[in-house]
């Protein structure tokens, strides 16, 4: 039981933090496509320079990625509360 308890709780604490990640990252990519819209970025389709590398990714895909990151964040905090009730 108390091994069950400790991976509800990191379910839960692991699915939060991607929950804000991923919707973080969702802000981020539409806020280049708005500065893409508007003119203040240059190139056929807005980039976004991904956090900590140096590399830069189209908006639309790092879009994607943070939803699926949102979603799954989501069904992993879901998990984790559903078996810490469980544990209890």
């Amino acid at each position: 039981m108390v091994l069950l308890l400790a991976a509800a709780v990191l379910l839960v604490f692991l699915g939060g933090f991607l929950m804000a990640f991923g919707f973080w990252g969702i802000d981020y990519a539409f806020l280049a496509y708005e500065q893409w819209k508007a003119g203040h970025l240059e190139g056929d389709h807005p980039v976004v320079r991904l956090p900590g590398l140096r590399k830069t990714m189209r908006a639309d895909d790092w879009w994607n990625w943070n939803w699926f990151a949102a979603i799954a964040g989501g069904a992993l905090a879901v998990l984790g509360a559903f078996l810490l009730g469980w544990s209890l």
